[in-house]
C-alpha cells in the first residue's frame, strides 16, 4: 500500500526539522554563553489558552522560541506565538517568571510572559505557513487541557492560576 504524498511529506519534514533541531542543540552546546528563551502564556478572556505541538519533540507546548538580535524579551514572545500559531497576540499584561534550564546542555533561562489579549474563537490554520517546526496550534479550555501537554508548559499554567507557588526551574 502507497502513502499519500502529503503524509510523505509530512513524515520528510518532521525527520528534517528533528535532525535540524539535534544538529542546534549539539552547536549550542559548545557554547558557554547563556541563552534566553521565552514563551507566552496567551489566555483569552473565556478561559482558552493557545497552546502548540512541534514536529521535533511530543506533546503541546506554550509558543516560544529564542530571542532575535535586538529584540526586547516582551516582543520576542508575540512574534513566536505568532510564528507558531499563525495567530495574533496583542499586548503583554506581564512577566509570569524566568526560569533556569540547565537540562538541555547549556545554560538557557526562559521568560515565561502573559497575555490576556487574544481570542479563543479565532480559526487557527491546521499547520501554520512556512513552519517546519510547528505540526498543530489550538486553543484549549484551561479546565479541558490535552492529556499530553509537556510539564512545564502545564506547570506554568498551574503557577499562573495560583494552584503551584512559582518554581525557579523550568
Amino acid at each position: 500500500m502507497t502513502r499519500p504524498a502529503v503524509r510523505a511529506d509530512e513524515e520528510a519534514m518532521s525527520f528534517l526539522a528533528r535532525s535540524l533541531m539535534v544538529a542546534r542543540r549539539r552547536l549550542l552546546s559548545l557554547s558557554t554563553v547563556p541563552r534566553i528563551g521565552v514563551r507566552l502564556l496567551a489566555v483569552s478572556p473565556d478561559e482558552h489558552v493557545l497552546l502548540v505541538k512541534h514536529t521535533y519533540v511530543s506533546g503541546w507546548h506554550l509558543p516560544g522560541g529564542g530571542l532575535k538580535t535586538g529584540e526586547r524579551a516582551d516582543e520576542g514572545a508575540i512574534r513566536e506565538a505568532w510564528e507558531e500559531s499563525g495567530h495574533r497576540v496583542g499586548a503583554v499584561d506581564g512577566l509570569l517568571g524566568l526560569y533556569a534550564n540547565f537540562g538541555v546542555g547549556w545554560s538557557d533561562h526562559v521568560a515565561v510572559y502573559v497575555s490576556r489579549d487574544i481570542t479563543a474563537d479565532v480559526d487557527l490554520p491546521v499547520r501554520p505557513p512556512s513552519r517546519l517546526e510547528i505540526a498543530a496550534a489550538a486553543m484549549f479550555n484551561l479546565d479541558e487541557l490535552p492529556p499530553d501537554i509537556c510539564g512545564s508548559s502545564l506547570r506554568r499554567i498551574e503557577e499562573w492560576r495560583g494552584r503551584r507557588p512559582l518554581a525557579r526551574d523550568w
